[in-house]
């Protein structure tokens, strides 16, 4: 290989002339500069349409769910992802174990999580026999996120 590259270097020396290199240098310059704003061009665009994508999803609004609704999501939100997994952790804890200690303290922080949005509910905007309704359904979700914070608090 090396001896073919030797043979080539020859070769140009003795058949190119100096001005004949000069414009295949520039020549491959010039070459080399189209690409590389072709390519940046071309990533520009893929970016830009990836950035007014992400804006367009941001444009839309999320829908407001009236109080009924809020409740129920939380409720639901603990239902399917915390419910079965604490379960899960007071069965089979191990102090020793990092991966339980850390699971009780996920579990943890996410019905406080849950709390918290459970008292940003309003229902000062309803009336009379609707907001007593409303207003016992938050009571018993949050006593039943408090019993399953007892049970992971009683863990330790």
């Amino acid at each position: 290989m090396k001896m073919d590259t030797e043979k080539i270097m020859n070769y140009i020396e003795e058949n190119v002339s100096g001005d004949a290199m000069g414009a295949i240098s520039i020549f491959m310059a010039v070459a080399t500069m189209f690409l590389w704003n072709y390519v940046a061009r071309k990533n520009d665009v893929s970016t830009q349409e990836g950035i007014k994508k992400k804006q367009a999803n941001l444009d839309k609004k999320p829908i407001a769910l009236n109080p009924t609704e809020q409740l129920e999501n939380i409720y639901l939100r603990y239902e399917n992802e915390y419910k079965g997994r604490i379960t899960k952790i007071t069965e089979l804890y191990s102090p020793d174990d990092e991966k339980d200690v850390y699971e009780r303290n996920y579990c943890n922080e996410m019905l406080l999580k849950l709390l918290i949005e459970l008292d940003g509910v309003d229902l000062l905007s309803l009336e009379g026999n609707e907001r007593k309704k409303l207003r016992q359904r938050r009571k018993d979700i949050i006593k039943v996120i408090q019993n399953e914070l007892i049970k992971l608090d009683s863990l330790k």
